[in-house]
């Protein structure tokens, strides 16, 4: 899988990923939210090993 499943954003000086609607954080420097992140969503990347928007959209359409 070659996307991210998360993106980062930081807000009051705090850092946070998020994954779909839910943010989840805060942590205190960016690469802490980035190996949370990482770690927590490993096993949905090895798991769905196709494009999770692909997928989703697939599901979507029907």
């Amino acid at each position: 899988m070659n996307e991210n499943l998360f993106e980062i954003e930081t807000w009051r000086n705090q850092w946070f990923y998020k994954f779909g609607s839910e943010y989840t954080g805060p942590y205190r420097d960016r690469s802490d939210a980035v190996a949370a992140a990482a770690a927590e969503l490993a096993p949905l990347a090895s798991r769905y090993p196709a494009s999770m928007r692909a997928t989703l959209a697939d599901l979507a359409s029907a």
